[in-house]
């Protein structure tokens, strides 16, 4: 897992999406560095997504990147912003 996880935050970096800090920090909702866990957002870490926009994310919670069953009929696709919720 471990390796896992540095072959694609190497990948992050080297695309831009990503920096790269000496030190972890905790950041808030918003992205800004906070001191206090309580304030924090998800983990300490010392990788900054710098391009939030620009990533397709998929986690292991059963998410499905495949369109084979996607309810494609005719051309007609299916999208949703980027805060949005794909759902039919």
């Amino acid at each position: 897992m471990q390796e896992m996880y540095e072959e694609v935050y190497t990948a992050l970096v080297a695309s831009g999406l990503t920096v790269k800090h000496e030190t972890s920090y905790r950041r808030n909702e918003g992205g800004e560095i906070v001191e206090l866990e309580d304030d924090a957002f998800g983990c300490q870490s010392n990788y900054e997504l710098i391009h939030p926009d620009w990533l397709v994310f998929v986690d292991e919670v059963g998410n499905n990147t495949s369109q084979a069953k996607d309810g494609n009929v005719g051309g007609q696709t299916f999208l949703c912003g980027k805060d949005g919720r794909p759902q039919n």
